[in-house]
């Protein structure tokens, strides 16, 4: 962006910082989006591997069943009603557990999302395999395989079909023409987040709103993953110590003997299962009204301040010659 544009922000009555409900809510938004994950995986975990393991654990050493038997029922009477430090040690324990779920790349999930809707939006949304991109593969070996990497490959020519010319003029990069794809940046979206940003501090709450919201889902997709795995662990654990005590006992017993044991972590089996599936019917959506939005922003913003450009205007070959100038006075 040219000194002379940057210098104008000071002069733009929206750009002073409104400093304490947005420095309030950001940091607020972002803490829930690191800690609810947590929450959920940490409180889910007990019943899902604790209690079948100390099931198993009364089954095999019958003389350490009692002090096992308290052993659970201690933890279960403080996650029912926890006491201060209780709580303190588990929103630390949470928090943690959460930031893990909360930086892991979103592209992920947003594979599994695509592929579960890809048969709803087939070959018209942002994420295609056209015809010369199968050839710029063959001529640098590469897989024919879907690019999903955010923003996506095709997102010009999936705002064009739908009319919204406006905002493909902005996207420097075409999934049609392979001397673009250099120019396809997860840099180009933060850029205009920052630019965004300074113009209209207030405003862009609305665009971290649905960042945090894909964080939010991301994180809850990884933590129903490892719940996923975690629970089906515990359920075999479940049927082991079952299936150990009723051949010791040497007779069939109903209620099966620790039937707690299978119930409760194939209780959230299923509900992990459920959630992470609930989230791939829709991320992929999320990601592309997230661009979508960031665009129109960045378009509105631009049609009220003309003299700022929003968007540096490259060609794949100046921006290729750019990087060699760069690196040529390095």
């Amino acid at each position: 962006m040219p000194e002379n544009d940057i210098r104008k922000f000071r002069d733009f009555p929206g750009t002073e910082i409104v400093g304490t409900v947005r420095d309030f809510i950001v940091p607020i938004v972002e803490f829930l989006g690191i800690l609810v994950p947590g929450v959920v995986f940490i409180f889910a975990f007990i019943p899902a591997l604790v209690v079948p393991l100390a099931k198993l654990l009364t089954v095999i050493d019958r003389p350490f069943a009692d002090n096992t038997h308290l052993l659970t029922s201690g933890l279960i009477a403080h996650i029912v009603a926890p006491s201060f430090g209780t709580l303190f040690l588990l929103s630390i324990l949470s928090y943690v557990v959460g930031h893990v779920f909360f930086r892991q790349d979103p592209k992920l999930p947003d594979e599994r999302s695509f592929l579960r809707v890809k048969r709803t939006i087939g070959e018209s949304g942002p994420v295609r395999l056209g015809e010369n991109e199968k050839k710029y593969n063959a001529d640098n070996n590469r897989p024919d395989e879907y690019n999903l990497e955010f923003p996506y490959r095709y997102l010009k020519e999936y705002l064009q079909e739908r009319g919204m010319e406006h905002l493909a003029r902005m996207v420097p990069w075409s999934g049609n023409d392979p001397t673009t794809y250099p120019l396809r940046t997860k840099h180009f979206i933060n850029i205009l987040k920052v630019r965004l940003e300074f113009l209209f501090p207030y405003q862009y709450l609305r665009i971290q709103r649905n960042e945090a919201h894909v964080r939010l889902m991301s994180s809850m997709w990884y933590a129903a993953k490892a719940l996923f795995v975690v629970s089906l662990i515990g359920t075999c654990i479940g049927i082991v110590s079952s299936g150990i005590s009723m051949a010791v006992s040497d007779s069939f017993v109903w209620p099966v003997p620790h039937f707690t044991g299978i119930v409760l972590p194939l209780l959230i089996l299923i509900l992990a299962a459920t959630l992470k599936r609930q989230i791939e019917d829709f991320l992929h959506y999320q990601r592309i009204r997230e661009v979508v939005f960031l665009l129109e922003a960045a378009y509105f913003a631009n049609r009220l301040y003309p003299d700022i450009q929003f968007v540096e205007q490259h060609t794949a070959a100046e921006s290729l010659q750019e990087k060699q100038t760069i690196f040529q006075t390095l």
